[in-house]
């Protein structure tokens, strides 16, 4: 709030444009977040990054910009919505395909699934860096290795790690990264940014104003602003800018309550019976899936908010291969997810109150 207040205060007009800052020093605020995000998720050149107006945006001006007629595209089945719809968007306009991938079905591993899901036509892997059901972290520098001896490329979606776990870019070394500002990052909804390891590989998703070379009619080619039509989020650019010291400031005692609340929790719910738990006991972000036998996902979490005030979200969570793969299809989920501002009390709250769910209707 208080930064959203200074930006208000002392900042006007769209950035590279009408843009002035009274005070002097904010007047490249932009470029300056997009340096400090860079750093932040170790990419070397920051002029590789671009905003976006969330991960979905860009997820699309990859898949759509880089993916030609009869390509073939490998995925894992944790994709979001967001990867799966434009994907099948142009399995009827492109006739392109994908395979989807089940890491953990059966004893074959990773690298044997994926050297059976190629093709020589195969152009491209998605996969995520968590799910966004179960919280389960990828092994996204053994996938990047896999890829490069393969020499297909990379697209990494960060949306539900960036800000929570460690990311190297220059270790991974893939070619496409996306994420969001509003999860791990703290910043305000209607911002992402996408990492784009060559520009002349990916096509525009759209053109129009970028503040540059206005009496050209041919939208900017080189990165970042091959990837920034219009007006940007400034508000939200503005507020990373905060959350990143935030989160640097304070990354040790945000990994210390992540840890202390993960653990409580799944110790918890193995006292619970009746519960169902899906995904690891560790090495997850902060996300439980969970479900109670005989009851519709929506009624427990119904049940939460009205009898605790604990939020929860019911459903297929806009990932409906992987509540397939988890035999949750087609009702979904309970899932709980927390941040650096819930404390163990909040949990606790949590706890209880499924206990007094169980012992009332179960």
């Amino acid at each position: 709030m208080n930064s959203m207040e200074d930006f208000n205060q002392h900042c006007v007009g769209s950035p590279y444009r009408s843009a002035r800052c009274l005070d002097d020093s904010q007047g490249d605020y932009v470029e300056e977040v997009r340096e400090d995000l860079s750093s932040f998720l170790n990419i070397a050149d920051s002029s590789k990054v671009s905003f976006t107006f969330n991960a979905t945006h860009g997820l699309n001006t990859v898949i759509q910009g880089y993916l030609q007629p009869s390509d073939h595209v490998v995925i894992s089945c944790y994709e979001h919505n967001a990867v799966l719809r434009p994907l099948e968007a142009l399995r009827q306009s492109r006739n392109i395909s994908y395979t989807v991938v089940f890491p953990h079905q059966g004893d074959k591993s990773l690298e044997t699934r994926l050297d059976e899901a190629i093709r020589p036509s195969t152009r491209l892997i998605v996969w995520n860096h968590a799910s966004n059901v179960t919280g389960e972290i990828m092994p996204i520098d053994q996938l990047a290795r896999w890829a490069k001896k393969h020499k297909i490329p990379l697209l990494v979606d960060v949306a539900q790690t960036a800000g929570s776990v460690p990311i190297d870019v220059q270790q991974w070394d893939v070619d496409f990264l996306v994420g969001t500002g509003h999860k791990g990052l703290l910043s305000l909804p209607g911002l992402g940014f996408l990492y784009v390891k060559n520009a002349d590989s990916l096509k525009t998703l759209m053109q129009g104003g970028s503040g540059f070379h206005s009496q050209s009619l041919i939208h900017p080619q080189a990165s970042p602003m091959k990837f920034e039509a219009g007006t940007p989020n400034y508000f939200a650019i503005y507020a990373l800018r905060s959350s990143l010291k935030f989160l640097r400031e304070h990354s040790q005692k945000i990994s210390e309550n992540h840890n202390q609340i993960a653990e409580f929790l799944m110790e918890s719910f193995a006292d619970i019976p009746e519960l169902r738990i899906y995904g690891p006991k560790d090495h997850r972000v902060s996300i439980i899936s969970l479900n109670i036998e005989g009851f519709e996902p929506t009624f427990v979490s119904d049940f939460l908010c009205q009898s605790a005030r604990v939020i929860t979200r019911a459903g297929l969570h806009c990932a409906p291969l992987a509540h397939q793969a988890l035999g949750t299809d087609p009702m979904g989920t309970v899932r709980v997810s927390w941040g650096p501002f819930q404390n163990l009390k909040d949990a606790k709250v949590l706890v209880q109150a499924l206990r007094r769910f169980v012992k009332e209707y179960a």
